[in-house]
């Protein structure tokens, strides 16, 4: 009798713990591919508008910053000319991350580009010296490494990492199942059995936690995607107006009609939106959701009417 209810027991056990590891993949495959989703429009972006936008504003001569050598458009969206360095650097990653020379990383890049503030992350991108260390730092990061399953450039967790993510530690041990052979053993094996039974329970939900985290991170990822993809519409346009507005006006802005330096302000608080959100890290360095790319999915959207 106890070898039978042991037996069931244990098969009970392991159903449990094969189907929260199941959940596990599941979420974290989908929370994954998001990432890798968002990093690729992201490099994107910065190959299409924000290259595009360097290229025309380059052009205007003279402008007239405002105090502190920002332009800024009512609502707070400003743009400084030191931001306007930084989205060179972000043109410079992207360019490095998808180049023949570091091909390598792009797989595990992807992930991290569109978790953290790139150009934060990496200050001497521009120069490429650290740009090969891309998928290192994602690899560092063991929510970014335990997402990517292992595969980024610079090696997971693996195995023997465990699931040391998402601010918590979840050692998910495969069970023990025993298998009842004597009488003698039959006590301690129907013992053991409920000891399964038990972690099984208490690594369900544990892993609950994380597919919790995980559609947490999925969820706002796809909110910067829409985001992104609405704004970039936006600054398209804009920067055909832009372009348009060279070929009319001249490059130099001091003579621009007032109309004319309205529309610029326009444009530029637009790019001040676009490296807002290019920039924005999603994940903060212990992988968790930071409270700020939150708030700007709402600024952004009141500041330019989305």
């Amino acid at each position: 009798m106890m070898f039978k209810q042991a037996s069931n027991v244990n098969f009970e056990a392991q159903v449990i713990y094969d189907n929260a590891q199941r959940e596990l993949k599941t979420a974290r495959d989908a929370t994954n591919a998001v990432l890798i989703q968002y990093g690729q429009l992201k490099l994107r972006a910065c190959q299409g508008n924000v290259r595009r936008f360097l290229a025309l504003f380059s052009q205007i001569k003279k402008v007239e910053w405002h105090s502190e050598k920002t332009t800024c458009l009512k609502g707070g969206l400003c743009l400084s000319e030191q931001d306007v360095v930084k989205l060179k650097e972000l043109d410079n990653i992207s360019s490095s991350l998808t180049s023949g020379t570091v091909a390598g990383v792009v797989a595990g890049g992807a992930i991290a580009f569109g978790a953290y503030s790139a150009v934060g992350m990496l200050a001497t991108a521009s120069t490429g010296t650290a740009i090969a260390s891309l998928s290192g730092v994602a690899a560092s990061n063991a929510t970014l490494a335990f997402l990517g399953g292992g595969s980024l450039a610079a090696g997971g967790l693996g195995a023997a990492g465990g699931m040391m993510v998402l601010g918590g530690f979840v050692s998910v041990p495969a069970l023990a199942i025993i298998t009842a052979v004597t009488f003698a053993k039959a006590k301690t094996n129907f013992n053991k059995a409920y000891i399964n039974l038990a972690e099984a329970n208490k690594t369900q939900n544990e892993i609950r936690v994380l597919v919790t985290a995980c559609k947490g991170i999925a969820d706002r990822t796809r909110m910067y995607i829409v985001l992104l993809e609405r704004v970039d519409a936006i600054f398209s346009s804009m920067l055909s107006g832009l372009q348009q507005l060279i070929q009319r006006e001249g490059t130099d802005y001091s003579f621009y009609s007032p109309d004319a330096r309205k529309a610029i302000a326009a444009v530029l608080a637009t790019a001040a939106a676009y490296k807002a959100i290019l920039d924005m890290p999603i994940l903060d360095k212990n992988g968790k959701l930071t409270p700020v790319s939150a708030h700007l999915i709402t600024d952004v959207s009141r500041q330019l009417s989305l």
